[in-house]
């Protein structure tokens, strides 16, 4: 017995080694496999498992080693994967000492099992907190960055020649700082009560309008014409709109099937003008509260 068990106690520990060296090898590479595949977690459960069954059942001296799954679904996966590797490693260590066991379940097991999720509970929370560290540090970067370019954009403004100038400046910002993928800005002609002159963007500097600009597309500032003129109409910003059709064929061409912000460009409630944004798939408040700021400061 003594023999075998020295054999066998020598052979997991070298395979234990080897799949530690094979780990610390290629981390990368395990990492993107893991985070892709999460089931690949199992293979190390029941790899820690087949080691408890092999080198004494409960009494095994790889006890602390099978911490290694816990911590990495905690890493990866924060409170879920901790949560679900915790639970997983409990019934496999329990069931690998079963065959081993002189005695049914003692406070010694009840210990160890308890230890799996006290372990993957802290770390699970640890990484929780630090992915949520992350997350708040790259908004207020993000945050930071849209106010040094509202600022640069109000005061290159007050330098601009003409209104058409206040256009391309505001749509720069938009595409190129803030990195939105298309914008375009229609001015309101209050002596004909219709929206005209527009402009437009997409990323890459490409003009936004099949042949450039349609300025002479003029579409009246009646509720009948759609969602923009009922923008400026109400003066209420409206988000992720899918259908802006005008009645102008032109400008439909030009907005194409695309989902919209729709900013109403105020000045002492008067409109003024309208700013169209690309819509990205989030509706981060900040990055909306910048485009509002933008869309106030160029009317």
């Amino acid at each position: 017995g003594e023999p075998d068990d020295s054999i066998g106690h020598a052979g997991a520990l070298l395979v234990a080694a080897a799949v530690t060296l094979f780990i610390t090898l290629w981390p990368s590479q395990l990492n993107a496999a893991v985070r892709r595949r999460p089931w690949l977690m199992a293979a190390d459960l029941l790899f820690c498992a087949a080691l408890t069954a092999l080198t004494g059942g409960w009494a095994t001296p790889y006890y602390l080693y099978s911490f290694s799954p816990l911590l990495a679904a905690a890493f990866f996966f924060e409170w879920r994967g901790a949560l679900l590797g915790a639970a997983g490693m409990a019934a496999l260590f329990v069931v690998a000492g079963l065959p081993r066991a002189v005695s049914g379940l003692n406070v010694g097991l009840v210990a160890e099992v308890v230890g799996f999720f006290l372990i993957a509970g802290a770390f699970g929370y640890a990484a929780s907190l630090l992915s949520q560290l992350q997350t708040s540090h790259t908004e207020l970067n993000r945050v930071h960055r849209d106010l040094a370019v509202i600022h640069e954009l109000t005061v290159s403004l007050q330098s601009a020649a003409d209104v058409n100038e206040v256009e391309e400046r505001v749509l720069d910002a938009v595409i190129n700082d803030l990195g939105f993928p298309k914008a375009l800005i229609g001015l309101v002609d209050p002596n004909d009560a219709v929206i005209t002159a527009w402009l437009g963007r997409a990323h890459g500097g490409q003009a936004a309008f099949v042949g450039d600009l349609p300025h002479p597309a003029r579409i009246p500032l009646v509720p009948e014409s759609g969602l923009i003129s009922q923008t400026l109409l109400d003066g209420r910003t409206r988000l992720s709109v899918a259908d802006l059709r005008t009645p102008d064929p032109g400008v439909n061409a030009a907005l194409g099937a695309g989902v919209y912000h729709v900013f109403p460009m105020l000045l002492r409630e008067h409109p003024v003008g309208v700013l169209l944004v690309g819509a990205v798939d989030d509706r981060d408040p900040a990055r909306l509260a910048s485009l509002q700021a933008i869309a106030s400061q160029a009317a």
